[in-house]
């Protein structure tokens, strides 16, 4: 008898220790089970940040894009014979080249008549003032 008390022990014995042992094992499955819920959680968190930073690389891209195939069309525009640009940037360069030519005349003309640069300048000045005054009142009377 006392045998299979001892038996009895044992058993019971055992089956405490395994029921230790389960609760043990349950335990590290559970922190087991919450270390890997948290890593694919970061994991996620990550993958949805790095999409948010591709869109908006590619968003900057895009404009970045755009706004270089805008600046390649306004060269286009100033290089090309045709473009808007290109032609006023001629009637500017042939204004200012009729303006230099008047100056030039001027000084021609007023080096011959005064003495002095700072007379002459003066010449220039006013000879050119009244030629813009008589530019302005004939564009006036043709409008």
């Amino acid at each position: 008898m006392a045998n299979h008390l001892r038996r009895k022990s044992d058993v019971n014995s055992t089956f405490i220790k395994a029921g230790a042992l389960t609760s043990s094992v349950k335990f590290v499955l559970s922190v087991f089970s919450l270390l890997l819920a948290a890593s694919l959680l970061f994991q996620f968190t990550s993958a949805k940040d790095d999409a948010t930073n591709t869109q908006t690389l590619l968003e900057q891209g895009i404009e970045q894009r755009e706004a270089l195939i805008e600046q390649a069309n306004l060269i286009i525009d100033c290089t090309s014979p045709g473009g808007e640009c290109y032609r006023r940037g001629q009637e500017n360069t042939a204004e200012a080249v009729a303006n230099l030519n008047i100056v030039s005349q001027y000084s021609v003309i007023c080096g011959q008549r005064e003495d002095g640069e700072q007379a002459i300048l003066n010449c220039v000045n006013q000879e050119v003032e009244s030629y813009l005054r008589a530019q302005k009142s004939e564009e006036s009377n043709n409008n």
